[in-house]
């Protein structure tokens, strides 16, 4: 029995779809900062909140570990 065994898939997947907005959010905000001079990041860090969560589940999905829920 695991732990998000009792979640709604439907709430599972809302919550999943609000954590990309905020990563989009979040990497929009990065963007303007970088634009405007407030951060002298490299565009890989700018752009890490799009790409890292892609990245991290490649890497689940290669090593074969199952996300929680499934």
């Amino acid at each position: 029995m695991g732990m998000y065994d009792g979640i709604d898939p439907d709430m599972q997947n809302k919550a999943g779809l609000i954590m990309f907005v905020f990563m989009l959010i979040v990497c929009l905000i990065f963007v303007a900062a970088k634009v405007f001079g407030v951060i002298d990041w490299s565009w890989w860090w700018v752009s890490c909140p799009v790409w890292a969560p892609f990245s991290i589940g490649l890497v689940m999905l290669l090593c074969g570990i199952k996300p929680p829920g499934q």
